[in-house]
């Protein structure tokens, strides 16, 4: 009887999960089976909510001198960056604050930071598609929003949380016109018309990536209405719908490939935020998607032999899918292509491109500066050394796995070979037991 009290106070009275609680659980597992001489190497995976548990485990293991080199592997896979910005996405922004209100602000859910500061070998997985992890509150976006945009601070608490769209922007739709002329609402001192360059820029700045977001929904948005008024239009002379310029302008930028993700006319459906993490994702993964490219159009690469990327690595649509392509259908777009396009029509005269010049030439450029800055020497090497696992300090934000089998579907064979890939680096990457390693 006694017995039984025990049990039934545990388990329906003691027991509060929360999220120390599943950090502590983890903790204690790996900390047994360290100490029980059974293994000398543990890697570390966690899926969904498991990604909490399993980057608290690798920060806490590899930020103590006695455990930090038996770490060779941690694996967050498709896990929320925290989880008041995913609950935004499934139930509404209000969500944010509640959850918080309603934990006593006790509740640390934070994995991006718990992820940046695990000084381990680690890698991100991820499903743009996720239908329960929404793209940008997954993890990968929490770290590159705060690698790009947010750089310096303090706290990752509330990275990827949805935000308000900036007054000045909000006005702009409502008067139908450019996003950098809104008549009623003054853009002050400091104007965000001229895009980022390379390499002069070394990031780009939230207002950048705002306004970057902005130029994209007035295009689509005028290309859309455009498509549906032809589509209703009586006139039996005028050519399809689908062959204005315009309309042709937004195919290809909807079509943008960002090399981590969803194409970005996805993104720019979901709103501001989506279209800036795709934007910062694409900024800080992407490059090693580039990488991967290049070494398999050269077959490999010799050791010390530096990586030159062609614009045709951007390209991330297999051959063997394009030649089973049906008419009509369009592979997500490689970015220079894009931007090749968009600079092609503004060349062109067309009235209805001249009215979104100022957008059109801001997205342009925006992806001209992504084509150069992933395929700088400096970036492709810490991109290359990224893949590999390299890069053991802190706030190193670890190798990207790109999925494409959903929230709770198993792996697909090109990704369980992926992942067995990253493994095998894992074994062979070098640990420093005194200290983080820099790249």
């Amino acid at each position: 009887m006694a017995r039984f009290c025990r049990i039934f106070n545990s388990f329906f009275l003691a027991f509060k999960p929360r999220p120390d609680t599943l950090r502590s659980d983890g903790i204690a597992v790996a900390e047994h089976i360290l100490d029980s001489g059974a293994v000398d190497q543990l890697f570390i995976h966690g899926e969904s909510i498991g990604g909490m548990a399993a980057s608290g485990v690798a920060k806490h293991l590899t930020n103590k001198p006695s455990t930090r080199s038996k770490v060779s592997l941690l694996v967050c896979d498709r896990t929320f960056c925290n989880l008041e910005a995913i609950a935004q996405r499934l139930v509404g922004e209000w969500t944010g604050n509640a959850i918080r209100a309603l934990t006593l602000y006790s509740w640390s859910t934070d994995v991006a930071g718990d992820f940046l500061k695990s000084q381990c070998p680690k890698v991100v997985a991820q499903d743009a598609a996720d239908a329960i992890i929404a793209d940008d509150a997954s993890l990968k976006s929490g770290v590159a929003l705060w690698k790009e945009v947010h750089r310096g601070a303090a706290s990752t608490a509330h990275i990827a949380w949805m935000k308000e769209v900036p007054l000045r922007y909000r006005m702009a739709d409502f008067e139908n016109g450019s996003v950098d002329d809104a008549k009623y609402v003054a853009f002050g001192s400091r104007s965000f018309s001229q895009p980022p360059m390379w390499p002069t820029d070394k990031h780009v700045s939230l207002e950048e990536a705002a306004h970057f977001a902005a130029c994209c929904k007035r295009i689509g948005k005028t290309a859309t209405a455009m498509k549906r008024t032809l589509s209703l239009s009586d006139d039996e002379d005028q050519s399809g719908p689908n062959d204005h310029l315009l309309i042709q302008v937004w195919k290809y930028l909807a079509t943008c490939d960002g090399l981590v993700g969803a194409p970005l006319g996805t993104s720019v459906k979901r709103g501001f935020d989506a279209s800036t993490a795709w934007l910062c994702s694409t900024l800080v993964f992407g490059g090693q998607a580039v990488v991967a490219s290049a070494e398999s159009r050269l077959g490999g690469l010799p050791p010390g032999q530096a990586v030159v990327i062609d614009p045709v690595d951007f390209d991330q649509t297999p051959p063997s899918d394009k030649a089973g392509a049906s008419e009509g259908f369009m592979h997500p777009s490689p970015i220079p292509a894009v931007a090749t396009f968009l600079e092609q029509a503004l060349e062109g005269g067309d009235s209805h491109i001249t009215a979104l010049a100022h957008e059109i030439k801001y997205v342009a450029a925006t992806l001209r500066y992504v084509q150069a800055r992933l395929s700088a020497a400096s970036i492709v090497q810490q991109s290359l050394a990224e893949r590999r696992l390299g890069g053991l300090n802190e706030n190193s934000v670890g190798s990207f796995l790109h999925l494409h089998c959903g929230h709770n579907n198993a792996f697909s064979n090109d990704e369980k070979e992926n992942l067995r890939f990253l493994i095998k680096q894992a074994m062979v990457v070098p640990k420093n037991p005194s200290g983080p390693q820099q790249v």
